[in-house]
């Protein structure tokens, strides 16, 4: 009678811990799905910052870096895109030595 008491108790800890540990490979997947989610929209982010600003400077199509919007979404999801501004294009000489 004992016997099967505590075999029946340890079961019950054994699924308990099963249980608990199911939870937590859940949550630290979520929390990596978060991190790769965040490290992808950054890249995607970089990228167009930079096809934008070598666009606006008037770099070839053939020699650009980075990608365009082709997910026409980085108005809304990268912080801080905005147009990059015009190249300087003056012979005025900006340091000297």
């Amino acid at each position: 009678m004992i016997r099967r008491a505590l075999l029946r108790a340890l079961l019950i800890l054994v699924v308990a811990a099963a249980g608990a540990g199911i939870v937590h490979a859940l949550g630290w997947m979520a929390a990596t799905d978060r991190q790769v989610e965040r490290a992808s929209l950054e890249a995607y982010c970089t990228s167009v910052a930079v096809w934008s600003a070598e666009e606006s400077r008037g770099v070839p199509l053939d020699r650009r870096t980075g990608h365009p919007d082709y997910d026409e979404r980085a108005a809304e999801d990268c912080p801080g895109m905005r147009p990059a501004g015009p190249a300087i294009t003056t012979e005025r000489q900006l340091a000297r030595n």
